[in-house]
């Protein structure tokens, strides 16, 4: 398994997009959360790309449903990225793609080692994949921080949100009363 990390704020909440109405917001989680959710999207871009894979056993915390603070709606634990995060975490699934490529590439040359015999020459030539520079922004100190009673958790939402919120882990939904810390 690779150890990507996503940035964190300075209060080491995670920004998160919700996949209906695409608000972002941020949420405090678990170490063990990002490295499952990064994990599994590896693996999707490796299933998109043709490749074969050996699908890791998910957890049953990784297929729980999540609520969008904003909008209600509900989606899987690993469902909201924002389109930075999925082009990071596809940057590295990229480059694992690469490497595999190229060391097939690699073992084929081996394999076919340049010949001549007579009027016929062989040789194999390939050009190797290219390797991408994984680059994120520094996640800033935006938003309001909101307590919520229900799961003991705190979320960020977007400054002066002040209709009602719901709890990104039970869906609850809360009238705001400010900002907490």
């Amino acid at each position: 398994m690779i150890h990507i990390e996503l940035p964190l704020d300075s209060d080491n909440f995670l920004r998160r997009a919700c996949p209906f109405c695409r608000r972002e917001f941020k949420a405090e989680t678990s170490i063990q959360d990002r490295q499952s959710w990064v994990q599994h999207q590896l693996e999707a871009y490796l299933l998109q790309q043709g490749m074969e894979i050996e699908e890791s056993q998910h957890s049953e915390q990784e297929q729980n449903t999540r609520w969008c603070p904003y909008c209600g709606e509900q989606a899987y634990a690993d469902s909201w990225w924002t389109q930075e995060q999925i082009a990071y975490v596809n940057t590295f699934a990229h480059n694992i793609r690469a490497e595999m490529v190229n060391e097939m590439l690699e073992s084929l040359k081996r394999q076919f080692p340049k010949s001549s015999t007579g009027l016929i020459s062989f040789e194999f030539k390939y050009e190797a994949m290219s390797y991408i520079t994984p680059w994120i922004s520094p996640e800033v100190d935006d938003m309001e921080t909101f307590a919520l009673p229900c799961c003991n958790l705190r979320i960020k939402l977007e400054d002066n949100w002040s209709r009602m919120a719901y709890c990104h882990v039970c869906g609850f939904p809360h009238q705001l009363l400010g900002k907490q810390s």
